[in-house]
């Protein structure tokens, strides 16, 4: 019975699950064009990596001021509600980059306010799948949505360059509009999504309705402080918690480095990056989480988040390398589109669809630990913390690196970070030879108690 609730034809069966994923597809086909739309307009603005780390820092910083509050406030209330408004909220912020896109700031803060909008969705999202499936398809569920992200992110990514250049930037925000009142609409057919709420919780919903502003304080003060004790008490919890963030922290990188690394080291187009960089990884992303959907079960969690931890590692640090391994590449000066730079396109392909598999293998293990390991009225919040976190140790390398790789240039830090990850991959599968073994190998062999 256990292996026929493991089908995806059961899960999808669930109509609850079906209207939950049909709405994130809208919004993440949004989101996703909107930030690498972004990022593209604010280098072709600027002409900096220090001007894109502004841009990362709009993204990044909205989980760290907000995120617990987040996690509290999408515990309290339905959360079919919750994704309605932020729909409609989205829509009208990218109506406004249209006619506010030329100035920096206006740009940075219309970012803010999205990225604002995205933590309390992210949040009520990713604590509602328990809610509509059982524990038993956590793992599938889990899949299907990180899927289906990836494919929104390989089509939101991979058509906003090829759009822009044929329409233009304001095709792209006008599109992200209508696609997000899509999804606004989508939730008058989704069921209502409530957690059981505590005692500490309901005074809060009461606080809040009559506006006692001391006791909104003191109870939201409370449901943190029990929101990180619970984490401590975790160590899975916890080191799921570690994983995804120091992935997020690394993709933030990335997104600094990748429009100056095309154009000053592999000497193409920033706008082809859809297609060398994001489709393939988009296509990497998507086949991975639905093997791991299908087959996960087979393995411990740990040693596929290890393995996907290494790889990724290593393809970075390759990445970073070819310049140096080629000295030709040195002496060519102007930038082209992709299809003139068959060699350089040609790896840069394979190794975005092998990083996929890679990006992949750490998130669905590690994302469905948290949700199996933290009981439904506090869910919410855990994630909260997770996505605080995540944006937390993200802003220190993405501030940094934008300034540093304008000095040094973007390959030698993709070689610094590969490294890094690959040792950290390496030491989670063979624990007893980190030198390090009174810290790190300890979380990684209680990750999910394998």
């Amino acid at each position: 019975m256990e292996e026929k609730d493991r089908s995806v034809r059961s899960v999808l069966a669930n109509p609850a699950f079906t209207k939950l994923w049909s709405n994130q597809i809208f919004v993440q086909l949004a989101y996703n064009s909107l930030n690498f739309t972004l990022l593209l307009w604010v280098f072709k603005l600027a002409s900096s990596n220090t001007a894109v780390s502004g841009l990362m820092l709009s993204i990044y910083l909205p989980p760290v001021i907000f995120g617990v509050f987040a996690g509290v406030f999408v515990d309290l209330f339905d959360r079919r509600k919750i994704m309605r408004i932020i729909d409609l909220l989205m829509a009208l912020c990218f109506v406004g980059l249209i006619f506010f896109k030329d100035y920096l700031p206006t740009v940075y803060l219309f970012t803010f306010l999205v990225n604002t909008l995205a933590i309390f969705y992210l949040s009520s999202e990713a604590s509602a799948i328990p809610i509509i499936v059982k524990k038993s398809q956590l793992l599938l569920a889990n899949s299907l949505f990180s899927t289906t992200v990836f494919l929104s992110f390989l089509v939101g990514f991979g058509l906003s360059g090829p759009l822009i250049s044929l329409f233009s930037i304001d095709f792209v925000f006008g599109l992200g509009a209508l696609v997000l009142f899509m999804g606004f609409l989508s939730t008058f057919s989704m069921p209502s999504m409530r957690s059981a709420l505590d005692d500490d919780a309901l005074e809060l919903k009461n606080a809040l309705r009559k506006r006692s502003i001391q006791g909104i304080d003191r109870l939201i003060r409370t449901e943190i402080r029990k929101t990180i004790n619970l984490i401590k008490d975790k160590p899975q919890v916890l080191t799921a918690i570690l994983i995804i963030s120091m992935e997020q922290a690394i993709v933030g990188v990335l997104g600094v480095l990748i429009p100056s690394f095309l154009e000053r080291v592999v000497h193409i187009k920033a706008t082809d990056a859809s297609i060398v960089l994001v489709i393939p990884l988009g296509v990497g992303m998507s086949l991975g989480g639905l093997f791991i959907g299908k087959l996960g079960h087979l393995w411990p969690k740990r040693r596929i988040v290890a393995t996907g931890t290494a790889l990724a590692g290593l393809l970075l640090g390759l990445v970073g390398s070819g310049p140096f391994l080629n000295p030709i590449s040195s002496r060519i000066h102007t930038v082209l589109p992709f299809f003139y730079r068959p060699s350089h396109a040609g790896a840069l392909v394979v190794g975005s669809f092998l990083l996929g598999l890679a990006m992949v293998s750490v998130i669905v293990p590690s994302q469905t630990a948290i949700q199996e390991e933290t009981p439904e009225n506090t869910r919410g919040k855990v994630f909260s913390v997770l996505n605080m976190t995540m944006s937390g140790l993200a802003l220190v390398p993405i501030l940094v690196i934008g300034p540093l790789s304008d000095i040094i240039g973007p390959a030698l830090i993709f070689v610094l970070i590969g490294l890094t990850v690959f040792w950290a991959g390496i030491t989670g599968l063979y624990p007893k030879y980190n030198p390090l073994s009174g810290f790190l190998p300890k979380g990684w062999r209680t990750f999910l108690g394998n």
